[in-house]
């Protein structure tokens, strides 16, 4: 996927992954790191932004 950033992984529509269970995961991640956005810098979310380039590599999305 071209539109894929790793460094705002969070911006990536994660329900055009095949797989389900990674599809939800990756939204669940993205929607606590929107929320924590809303209550904090972006840089308190580097575990989240972390988590969700893994779910990339699994999904072979994170081409970069």
């Amino acid at each position: 996927m071209k539109d894929y950033d790793k460094n705002y992984p969070e911006l990536y529509n994660w329900g055009l992954i095949d797989s389900i269970h990674l599809s939800e995961l990756g939204t669940k991640i993205s929607q606590c790191i929107q929320f924590d956005l809303g209550t904090s810098e972006r840089n308190f979310t580097p575990g989240l932004r972390y988590a969700l380039n893994l779910i990339a590599e699994i999904a072979d999305i994170e081409r970069i």
